[in-house]
């Protein structure tokens, strides 16, 4: 039996099993790409599905170092928006902090791109 993936949450640095964290993913061409199911592609940073987290891991300092990239404050602001905004949807998305998936479904969100 293989061990479960751990992955270290950049908000509040809790480790836990990577499905059970958000993975905010940064590609070569520059997408921010918010993945609920812990895959994707470019270089991956993780964080708890709650707002505390969240907050805490949009400091710029932070997130640029984890994600090896020069992200500005007004991208920051839009994934940090797009995030809080996945903790209310209950469809595929984050309900109550808990991720909820759906069979054979993934969810990426690239609304965030450069600009």
């Amino acid at each position: 039996m293989r061990r479960a993936p751990i992955r270290t949450c950049i908000g509040c640095g809790r480790k836990s099993q990577k499905w059970d964290l958000i993975r905010i993913g940064y590609t070569k061409d520059g997408r921010l790409l918010i993945s609920l199911d812990a895959k994707g592609e470019g270089r991956g940073a993780y964080v708890c599905p709650n707002p505390k987290c969240i907050q805490a891991a949009m400091n710029p300092k932070k997130l640029n170092r984890f994600l090896r990239a020069q992200l500005g404050q007004d991208r920051i602001d839009s994934l940090k928006a797009q995030l809080l905004g996945l903790l209310g949807k209950s469809r595929g998305g984050i309900d109550n902090g808990e991720i909820q998936r759906e069979k054979g479904k993934s969810t990426y969100d690239e609304g965030v791109r450069a600009g």
